[in-house]
């Protein structure tokens, strides 16, 4: 049986089409790997983990606060760079494909490397400024007040209650 051009134009294009979904398969992990900050979400959650006081970071959106700042401030975008890539090479170390794939106490882990490496280490450096710059955003958002029992500051209602001498602290 002769193969005719509409039934040879109908493979064609069926087997193209199968291509190029096995080709977007392959790419999709490979461009997740490529990206140089993919771990610093989940970074940031390891420092800031969702409990039932308070939202994580990434649920406060301080990872796109932070992301911002990075983008203004060349010497922080290339500290969450080398950080990232930090923690990526010794994620793989671990037997990881990367930080996002290991188990929450090997991430705990990790971090807690980072925190006690020697001053002026890259390692140190990262998880210091990331730190500092995190807090001082979640912490600055009136979500995350609720977690301390902080009912936010006594502007603009004042200290109606000024006269009167503090409640006594129970025993």
């Amino acid at each position: 049986m002769p193969l005719r051009r509409r039934t040879f134009l109908g493979l064609a294009a069926s087997a193209v089409a199968a291509l190029w979904q096995r080709a977007q398969a392959w790419a999709a992990p490979i461009t997740a790997q490529r990206d140089p900050l993919s771990s610093f979400p989940t970074f940031l959650n390891t420092l800031l983990p969702a409990d039932s006081c308070g939202p994580s970071a990434v649920e406060l959106e301080v990872d796109q606060e932070l992301l911002a700042q990075a983008r203004s401030q060349e010497p922080f975008a290339r500290l969450l760079h080398g950080g990232c890539r930090w923690l990526d090479t010794e994620a793989r170390a671990l037997g990881g494909v990367n930080f996002v794939g290991l188990g929450q106490e090997q991430r705990e882990a990790l971090v807690s490397r980072a925190a006690q490496a020697e001053r002026k280490t890259l390692p140190r450096e990262f998880f210091e400024h990331v730190r500092r710059r995190a807090f001082r955003n979640y912490y600055g958002q009136p979500t995350a007040w609720l977690s301390l029992g902080y009912g936010g500051p006594p502007q603009p209602n004042g200290f109606p209650d000024h006269d009167k001498p503090p409640p006594k602290a129970e025993p």
